[in-house]
């Protein structure tokens, strides 16, 4: 697939496969949004400010998604493509899982995904 002046939004983008995938889709010339609890931890110089832009946000709040769309679409004039690659996963005992636990791999799992993909 061709990505080249794509516009990317990627969820979970600030460790890992998103990570991963943000650089790939950067060398290959496309924007990306990297969307991320995690965000802080990023060096916004290392990454080309003119291709990237970089937001702090938790995926199940509605307008904290809402709010990072505008600012992806205001910065780049669109967007192409949704990569929901954030996720979460508490490696407990099934038993010892917390119904906070619970909660919160689903606000992040499946809320977060339902309120992207909106």
């Amino acid at each position: 697939m061709d990505v080249k002046n794509k516009v990317v939004f990627i969820t979970g983008g600030a460790t890992g496969i998103g990570l991963a995938t943000a650089k790939k889709l950067l060398q290959e010339g496309a924007k990306v949004i990297i969307y991320s609890r995690g965000a802080k931890i990023l060096g916004k110089s290392d990454f080309d400010s003119a291709k990237t832009l970089i937001i702090e946000g938790d995926i199940a709040s509605r307008e904290q998604v809402r709010k990072a769309m505008e600012k992806a679409v205001k910065k780049f004039n669109s967007l192409d493509i949704l990569i929901n690659n954030a996720a979460v996963a508490k490696k407990e005992n099934f038993l010892e899982t917390t119904e906070k636990d619970w909660d919160f791999m689903i606000d992040v799992n499946i809320k977060g995904v339902f309120i992207c993909i909106q």
